[in-house]
């Protein structure tokens, strides 16, 4: 009886854990493309929504190393000539 207990009780904890993981993975508001730097990429272009989401997981949409790390005007520019927004 009380293994039981303690065995419903993490399973609660894991299912709440993984709960709160998956609300955190919902896109912010307003931000359907953003651009950000990974490590191992570079200044990158991902999707919000969708598969690729995930970073470190799967490919980003766009993604270039010429850009310093720290010349983020500079990457949203690139960004939107890699999308045809000008």
């Amino acid at each position: 009886m009380k293994a039981r207990n303690i065995a419903r009780g993490r399973l609660y904890w894991v299912l709440s854990d993984i709960r709160h993981m998956l609300r955190n993975l919902r896109p912010p508001e307003g931000q359907s493309y953003p651009v950000r730097y990974e490590l191992g990429w570079g200044w990158t272009v991902r999707s919000n929504h969708g598969w690729r989401r995930f970073p470190m997981v799967t490919p980003p949409l766009h993604w270039t190393r010429r850009i310093p790390a720290d010349a983020q005007t500079a990457a949203e520019d690139w960004a939107m000539d890699c999308m045809g927004i000008s």
